[in-house]
């Protein structure tokens, strides 16, 4: 292949006018082949390149000709094609890039079509339901609406009456009128009214797991406050004032902390090493009871000062207990050496044994470790958080008389690690297999998850103005708003 440089010619009449690129007044008059055929002037000569080996011009001409001529061989037979076959595999790429994304975003389409389909039957699902369970709510208040309104119209009446009768001061209409004075002897309703958090509606056949997968965990619950207490699962926490009494796995001193999280004081209750704290509850006079591993229940009063109440026995552990405003206190515990058996017992504040659950009314056992106990100082009724080491868990509720009323067993897995009630005599449950707070009904019927965690709930509590305090297995502790 001809090339244009094989033409070239130099002047006839001698080497061309090309000046020095060293010395702007010379012309180039040679090539210096030491020097990798620089073009020299005289000059240059006679300075830089003295004493150097010498050629004409048209000798380096010839030989940079041959030089450039493989160069642009080369280049024509060996770089183009190789640069035409990247360029043909980018261009094929681009064209199946292009395929790609349109498939996908034509498959993104279609699904998100099918989703919305979906979502859009599920919305008019629930609310049809919405619509349904409103309707039959709405129909049940109304019954106890009209059934207390009856009620309070013949109370009225009855108090009219006997005010009447009273003001005649006649002895027969004082003798004849049993019936309008014997309404004033009970005032009590005789229509229960049912509890409002069962009145939430709570969509059937929700998977909650893909449900918080896809969107997030929906909580009611706000935040009021949030810190590590220390990085230890917090085991219990007992509530006075608008502080409370913080006790940690392992612990053998118990912290007060306020809402912000700043520590007030710690108090030390267990001297020697093998003992520690299983549970705390408060007691009259702001005082603090503490049930320890080697089976003594001791009061901390608000001064700080330490009084051993009484002894459970030698071969017993308290695993927790619940101190009423009457003084009586309920101790879940574990007895025995080699045959373990949980129950619960009843004690007065100086020890004496009131009472206790061990069956049910079927025979069988009630408990296997008590771990929690917490009562309803309005009900009198108690709730027992049972431990099984198969993992037959379950939340046992007894009534006043500590006889066996109900027992929730929520879905597998269910591990509630604490309970309590609120104001309402509502049941509130921490599980630590579904890392939610659970509301149930004074029935024991699930009503929804009040929270649900990245981290799973130890230990709950509720202030006297509503904030639920909720302990985590990471040590964090956090305020909430508690909204039945």
């Amino acid at each position: 292949m001809s090339s244009p440089l094989c033409d070239l010619k130099t002047e006839d009449f001698g080497n061309p006018k090309i000046p020095c690129s060293f010395h702007d007044d010379y012309d180039v008059i040679a090539a210096c082949e030491t020097c990798d055929d620089r073009l020299v002037c005289i000059q240059c000569m006679n300075s830089t390149c003295f004493g150097h080996t010498l050629c004409n011009l048209e000798e380096v001409a010839e030989r940079r000709k041959q030089t450039i001529c493989c160069l642009l061989r080369d280049a024509e037979v060996l770089a183009i094609p190789k640069l035409e076959v990247h360029l043909n595999q980018v261009r094929r790429k681009r064209e199946l890039l292009s395929t790609h994304c349109d498939d996908v975003s034509q498959n993104i389409r279609t699904r998100a079509s099918e989703l919305k389909k979906s979502i859009d039957t599920i919305c008019e699902k629930r609310l049809v339901e919405c619509a349904e369970f409103q309707k039959r709510k709405d129909d049940m208040l109304k019954m106890y609406e009209d059934s207390i309104t009856r009620e309070h119209a013949e109370l009225l009446d009855s108090i009219s009456k006997v005010k009447t009768i009273v003001s005649s001061c006649k002895l027969r209409e004082l003798l004849q009128n049993e019936g309008a004075i014997s309404v004033l002897s009970n005032t009590e309703t005789n229509t229960a009214v049912p509890v409002v958090a069962a009145l939430w509606f709570t969509p059937e056949e929700v998977n909650v797991v893909e449900m918080t997968r896809l969107f997030g965990a929906m909580q009611r619950s706000v935040t009021i406050s949030e810190f590590e207490h220390i990085s230890r699962e917090v085991r219990t926490i007992c509530l006075v004032g608008e502080q409370a009494w913080i006790g940690c796995d392992g612990n053998k001193e118990l912290c007060l902390t306020n809402k912000e999280g700043d520590s007030v004081k710690s108090v030390k209750i267990c001297t020697y090493f093998m003992n520690q704290i299983m549970d705390i509850c408060p007691g009259a006079d702001d005082s603090v009871w503490v049930a320890c591993r080697d089976g003594i229940i001791t009061q901390v009063m608000s001064h700080d000062v330490k009084i051993d109440r009484f002894f459970i026995g030698v071969h017993a552990t308290a695993y927790s207990l619940y101190v009423f405003k009457d003084g009586d206190i309920v101790v879940g515990l574990v007895e025995g050496v080699f045959r373990m058996r949980g129950k619960l017992v009843r004690y007065s504040p100086k020890g004496e044994v009131l009472d206790r659950a061990v069956r049910d009314n079927d025979g069988n056992l009630l408990f296997s470790i008590p771990t929690k106990v917490r009562g309803c100082d309005e009900s009198r009724e108690i709730a027992v958080v049972s431990l099984d080491s198969k993992g037959d868990n379950s939340v046992v509720i007894l009534d006043a008389d500590m006889k066996f009323k109900l027992n929730f067993k929520g879905k597998a897995p269910f591990h509630p690690s604490d309970v309590c009630f609120d104001s309402g005599q509502n049941i509130l449950i921490s599980d630590r297999a579904s890392m939610s707070v659970m509301l149930l009904d004074s029935h024991g019927h699930l009503c929804r998850n009040l929270l649900v965690a990245t981290v799973a709930p130890s230990a709950i509590s509720i202030q006297g103005n509503g904030d639920l305090w909720t302990g985590f297995e990471n040590g964090m502790i956090r305020v909430y708003k508690y909204a039945p």
